[in-house]
């Protein structure tokens, strides 16, 4: 939808402050989540026939934490939106964060990361056109490994869809 500012870069928005106040309130996901679906319907609605939608999922400790996961619940306002099944399909194996981390130490980090949930049998997703919903992308490497992950569970296609990208510059850890 946009570009997303990190607070150290001096750059006031209204996309980057309300994606920082989806983080701690829920509530935001309804607005940001209805403007990310007409953008969609505009703009790629190819992606509309997806077969479900998904959300990068939070480790058990960040969900306790925060008591919501920013992601599944704009994929619970996208999938109304677009008439999209949301089905939580991944889960994350371990607390790592990404935030501060270097380029290189990221893309190791992300590998083996992310993994079907065990209630989901894998036939469920085989031939699936599935969208893949995350609030900011900063490096790819989770979106990527996300995708992977589902794509060796035998989707056909991953689509990822983010309210914004972290703008150039804005990730110094490189």
């Amino acid at each position: 939808m946009g570009v997303y500012y990190p607070r150290r870069l001096k750059t006031v928005d209204l996309l980057s402050n309300h994606i920082l106040e989806l983080k701690k309130d829920k509530r935001y996901a309804k607005p940001l989540g209805v403007a990310l679906s007409i953008i969609i319907k505009r703009k790629y609605p190819e992606v509309c026939n997806a077969d479900l939608l998904t959300a990068v999922p939070m480790s058990t400790e960040e969900y306790a934490k925060r008591g919501f996961n920013q992601a599944l619940e704009l994929a619970n306002v996208i999938g109304r939106e677009l008439n999209i099944k949301v089905e939580h399909v991944l889960y994350k194996t371990s607390n790592i964060k990404m935030k501060y981390k270097k380029y290189e130490e990221r893309k190791r980090l992300v590998r083996g990361l992310y993994q079907i949930l065990h209630k989901v049998h894998r036939y469920y997703l085989y031939g699936k056109h599935i969208l893949l919903v995350d609030d900011i992308v900063t490096s790819g490497f989770t979106v990527s490994e996300c995708s992977k992950v589902l794509k060796d569970a035998g989707a056909k296609r991953v689509d990822v869809i983010a309210l914004a990208r972290t703008a150039l510059g804005g990730y110094k850890y490189a």
